[in-house]
């Protein structure tokens, strides 16, 4: 099999013998003489492609009676079909998935009907890479758990395989290569060396503080949670009430007896021999044997899901979940009572260092602490309102805590105040441009502006308002608008150094704004509002839309011809300027239009609710309905690099992708987010960025130019 780089085309040139048997040759362009010649009785060949590869295939058959014309038919396992007749065919490969993807191409030499040769190709396709957090660091994925060993050294799991370690209390914080892009859980780390993580039934270990991580495969069913009180000994529970026990440090598992069949949510051991695990419907069983033997704790007073145990020793333990249950015992589970933390809210996670000090983190950014095993709870604040799902302190100051959206907190005061840890904005975004490969600019919630100039890294702008931005136009790398509530326009001839406020005459949000050159702009918004300019912003005035529905997106390709759409699959056009604004109909009111894109003035795409994607090629005068765009969710933005080249993106992390200008669409499943999406920026074909909540920006992989 042969691999080729990432490279816009290659040739394969296949020459074939009639009656389909004899030699195939294969002619990558660029390797020079390198040609490989097979002969076999059915000749195929294997070649390797990144995903978004575009192959360029010429057959060439010997044909003993050259007088009589011969056409030429493709055929390719998803179901497409080149031109018959012709020797030259064009594909474009993609992969969706995870994995690997092997595509088998065809090609037939006919004499009218006599097929006289015919060969077959097999094209394996790589998954792309996944797409890559800029904003906010060290991630912007959810961390599930968080565990320190010291004052020093940590590390914090969570959703697409991210693994975050520090070595200096979270001053800096490093993320380490985990092999998987599947959420983790159940962080333990014993010393700085060796540690282990959960990923569904796949256990992670490691023995060099995360610098190597290895995956396999242990358990025949999914794993909620795990704990290793040393180095040799752990264990790990799940649904229907599974408990396995390791003694060698994961290295072989076994079963242990347990007649409960509720799922199991968390377990805790104080030494190797004594442990709790806890779970769905109040339930509470515990060992004093290393696990030889489970029973149930029947003074649990019934309670609903339990999420997290901790024991400081063989008789001190507290359990914490749902609508603010606490529980505490003295005297190793014999009796629990409960405690009183004055909040209903769920809690799911839990530290205790010592029988007295004690945290309990949990939904809506909510910390409390105890100096009294509980007896009493005081309220800390946390500074978020995000939720928390993993805690660790290692003595009564110093301690950490992490949530959704990769909140990283930290304190060294036992909870006085608390630090965030994670760099960046964390204002959801809501608008992205690129001047370029490397200078662009993000607006979004409270006025933020982020600006780059590397395409990597990215710094706060001084906006001069608190109101939400929520469209952003550029022409250059120095003249940028942004536009949001309250009737909101910005501008900047300097790029971005001084941001300055234009008159709109208006107070109603506006969504989206559109500049073709740096003189003509439009915005659009609330209520069928639309505004131009022809001084670049100097003075805005209305234009009659003829509709009140809110306009969430606006496109012009130069002073004439432009388009805006919204709800109710909305989508007007003008080809004077805005004189004059002529509804065009797609047939998508059942969904509203959150975006739209125009290269010129034919071609343009718009996307909307319940992944609705449509496209003209004629200035709208008709538009295409893409009857599978591969999601059912909320599409908020579109751009495209080129004819054949674009990305839209959406809620839940949702990334599509096109290379033949939106005929047919590829999720990328590995877009390396879960949070919502709501704009995406191409700057060239092979650089795209996406922003949305939580201050995400993600980057796209080298991709095909």
């Amino acid at each position: 099999m042969h691999r080729f780089p990432v490279v816009s085309s290659f040739v394969i040139l296949l020459t074939l013998i009639a009656c389909g048997g004899g030699s195939k040759t294969s002619t990558p362009a660029g390797t020079g003489t390198n040609t490989i010649t097979v002969t076999i009785t059915s000749p195929t060949l294997a070649i390797t492609v990144p995903s978004g590869t575009k192959v360029d295939f010429v057959a060439s058959a010997i044909d003993s009676d050259p007088s009589a014309p011969l056409s030429y038919s493709w055929q390719f396992d998803d179901f497409s079909y080149a031109n018959v007749n012709t020797k030259n065919a064009t594909h474009i490969f993609t992969n969706p998935g995870y994995s690997p993807i092997t595509r088998h191409v065809y090609v037939q030499v006919w004499d009218n009907t006599l097929v006289l040769a015919e060969a077959s190709i097999n094209v394996t396709v790589d998954p792309p890479a996944p797409w890559v957090y800029q904003n906010p660091s060290p991630t912007g994925q959810w961390l599930r758990g968080v565990t320190f060993i010291d004052a020093q050294h940590g590390w914090a799991i969570g959703d697409y395989g991210t693994i975050v370690s520090t070595s200096d209390g979270g001053a800096h914080w490093s993320l380490q290569s985990s092999g998987t892009l599947s959420r983790l859980t159940s962080p333990c780390f014993v010393d700085a060396s060796h540690g282990w993580a959960m990923e569904g039934q796949n256990l992670l270990t490691t023995t060099d503080g995360g610098a190597h991580w290895t995956r396999k495969l242990v358990f025949s069913q999914e794993i909620n949670t795990m704990t290793f009180p040393d180095a040799t000994h752990g264990w790990a529970v799940g649904g229907y009430g599974t408990i396995m026990a390791t003694s060698d440090g994961g290295l072989t598992w076994a079963q242990q007896p347990n007649t409960e069949t509720h799922s199991l949510y968390a377990v805790a051991f104080a030494d190797p021999l004594h442990g709790w695990a806890v779970g769905e419907m109040g339930t509470v069983i515990a060992t004093n044997d290393g696990g030889a033997h489970w029973a149930r704790q029947r003074s649990v007073p019934y309670v609903s899901n339990l999420d997290a145990v901790a024991f400081v020793d063989a008789v001190h333990g507290w359990i914490v979940g749902d609508a603010g249950t606490v529980l505490v015992t003295v005297d190793g589970g014999a009796h629990w009572d409960t405690q009183d933390p004055g909040l209903l809210t769920g809690f799911s996670a839990l530290s205790f260092v010592d029988a007295s000090h004690g945290w309990i983190a949990g939904a809506g950014g909510t910390i409390l602490s105890t100096s009294d095993g509980g007896a009493h709870w005081v309220v800390q604040t946390s500074g978020v309102f995000v939720g928390l799902s993993g805690l660790s302190f290692v003595d009564p100051l110093h301690g950490w805590v992490v949530g959704d959206t990769g909140i990283l907190l930290a304190t060294v005061d036992g909870g006085a105040t608390w630090v965030n840890q994670t760099l960046g904005s964390t204002n959801d975004l809501n608008g992205v441009a690129f001047a370029d490969a490397t200078r662009g600019w993000a607006v979004g919630y409270a006025g933020i502006i982020l600006n780059t100039s590397d395409g990597e890294h990215w710094a706060p702008q001084v906006s001069g308002t608190t109101n939400d931005l929520r469209g952003l136009s550029l022409r250059d790398a120095e003249h940028s608008w942004a536009v949001g509530t309250g009737g909101t326009i910005l501008a900047t001839a300097d790029g971005g150094n001084h941001w300055a406020s234009q008159d709109s005459g208006t107070t109603v949000p506006l969504y989206s704004v559109s500049f073709p050159d740096l003189a003509h702009g439009w915005a659009v918004g609330w209520e069928g509002t639309i505004l131009a300019t022809s001084d670049g912003g100097a003075h805005w005035t209305p234009q009659a839309s003829g509709t009140n529905y809110p306009l969430f997106g606006v496109s012009f390709t130069d002073a004439l011809h432009g388009w805006t759409v919204g709800q109710y699959g909305k989508i007007l056009a003008t080809v004077d300027g805005g004189s004059n604004w002529i509804e065009q109909k797609a047939w998508t009111w059942l969904s509203t239009l959150e975006a739209v894109s125009f290269l010129d003035a034919s071609r343009g795409w718009a996307v909307g609710d319940s992944g609705q994607i449509v496209s003209t090629t004629d200035g709208g005068l008709t538009w295409i309905i893409y009857a599978n765009s591969w999601t059912s969710e909320n599409l908020k933005g579109v751009s495209f690099a080129s004819a054949s080249r674009g990305w839209a993106v959406g809620d839940k992390g949702t990334i599509l992708s096109t290379y033949d200008g939106g005929v047919t669409w590829t999720p990328e499943r590995l877009s390396g987010t879960t949070s919502n999406l709501r704009a995406v920026s191409c700057a060239k074909p092979s650089s795209g960025w996406a922003v949305g909540a939580a201050g995400t920006i993600m980057k796209s992989p080298a991709t095909v130019p």
